[in-house]
């Protein structure tokens, strides 16, 4: 079950019953990003989805089981992830893929407690539809065959990439973890790292 956080539904004075799920844009992406720098272990993932009445959203996962949309697309909440929460993120990125020799799809490393693994969740409909959602590996079990990802909740993680792309990207990020251990013991730490 998922709950959709939107202006819209405040502003038109839609049935609500509850008030508690509902909350301004704003609030939303804090909420979110806040969820991610603390308690990064209870993030387990989020990727793109269509909501109504608003168009490109993100629906986020959750340890607990629970699943909530978010009116912020996933490419903005990255690059709000880089900007404001993570100081040296970028450059712990550039590290990394120098490191792994990938230039694209890169993990995105936030901490010891998450690195986000980019993969594809839909197909793009219309031209500058966001397809790219990210799971935490720390929070993956396994993967199955035909690069089905299940996640320690039990829910299964939408992707779209093949078998062997999602297998050689947990063993980049597999390995980007203890990369990234050295680069951070080296001193080269963010606001956003905590040991």
């Amino acid at each position: 079950m998922s709950t959709i956080h939107t202006i819209e539904a405040i502003e038109k004075n839609e049935d609500i019953e509850d008030a508690t799920e509902v909350r301004l844009a704003g609030n939303d992406v804090g909420d979110a990003l806040e969820m991610v720098m603390e308690r990064p272990l209870e993030v387990e993932g989020f990727y793109p989805v269509k909501l109504d009445g608003y168009g490109e959203g993100m629906r986020m996962l959750y340890a607990n089981g629970e699943e909530v949309d978010y009116s912020v697309r996933t490419d903005r909440f990255t690059q709000q992830l880089s900007e404001g929460c993570f100081y040296n993120m970028k450059m712990a990125q550039q590290y990394l893929s120098a490191q792994l020799q990938v230039k694209y799809r890169v993990p995105i490393p936030l901490g010891k407690d998450i690195m986000l693994v980019p993969f594809k969740t839909r197909a793009q409909l219309v031209k500058g539809d966001s397809v790219t959602g990210y799971v935490n590996w720390h929070a993956v079990e396994r993967v199955l065959s035909r690069g089905r990802i299940v996640l320690k909740s039990g829910r299964e993680f939408p992707c779209l990439n093949k078998g062997r792309t999602v297998k050689q990207r947990m063993v980049q990020a597999q390995l980007g973890a203890v990369l990234m251990g050295k680069y951070y013991r080296a001193g080269y730490r963010g606001k956003g790292y905590r040991e």
